[in-house]
């Protein structure tokens, strides 16, 4: 259920991305394919979820 409502909450906030989102969208997916351990990966998904929904919270 989450997945599919990131889905609908980050096609209505596209239009608000700026490069600084995208760049920290980047870095979270860098940082998640060059995580070593398992705690690793789970700051970098967690540090992804929040750089892809964070212009959904301030345009609410």
């Amino acid at each position: 259920m989450r997945a599919a409502l990131e889905v609908v909450a980050v096609r209505n906030a596209a239009s608000t991305l700026t490069p600084a989102h995208l760049a920290r969208i980047e870095l979270a997916l860098i940082e998640g394919e060059n995580a070593v351990t398992i705690e690793d990966f789970k700051l970098a998904n967690r540090a992804f979820h929040h750089a892809l929904c964070g212009p959904i919270r301030t345009t609410a």
